[in-house]
């Protein structure tokens, strides 16, 4: 009788060790080694540009982003500087208003893995 349960035990055993280790890869693999669920896991943050529009175009807008004026009376002396910033439009962009030349602009967006820019909303006021 002894035999039989220490047979069964060992039997027992092995089952949950082996049920164990082959579980353990499949939960490794997923976050891991497949890109897709990493970019579900942390999706990409949005992010907002104001400034003019220099020119657009059915699939992209540039804007010129003046960098923020500081508080500080030495920094407000220095001159801004003027950035340009493209952005890819898709069908799924909202934009409100009218784009034109020279009209300012905000602009939400996120950066894709190609480093991109892709708006997702923009707002034009004259």
């Amino acid at each position: 009788m002894k035999s039989v349960s220490k047979i069964f035990f060992c039997t027992l055993s092995s089952m949950i060790l082996a049920g164990a280790l082959w579980a353990l890869p499949g939960a490794v693999r997923n976050s891991a080694t497949n890109p897709a669920a990493a970019r579900i896991q942390n999706p990409p943050q949005t992010q907002s540009a104001s400034g003019t529009i220099a020119s657009f175009d059915k699939s992209s807008l540039t804007l010129n982003v003046t960098s923020p004026s500081s508080k500080s009376q030495v920094e407000a002396l220095r001159p801004q500087s003027t950035k340009t910033m493209t952005f890819a439009i898709d069908q799924n962009t909202a934009v409100s208003g009218t784009l034109k030349v020279g009209a300012n602009a905000d602009v939400s967006y996120r950066t894709d893995s190609n480093g991109n820019n892709i708006a997702i909303s923009v707002s034009v006021s004259q």
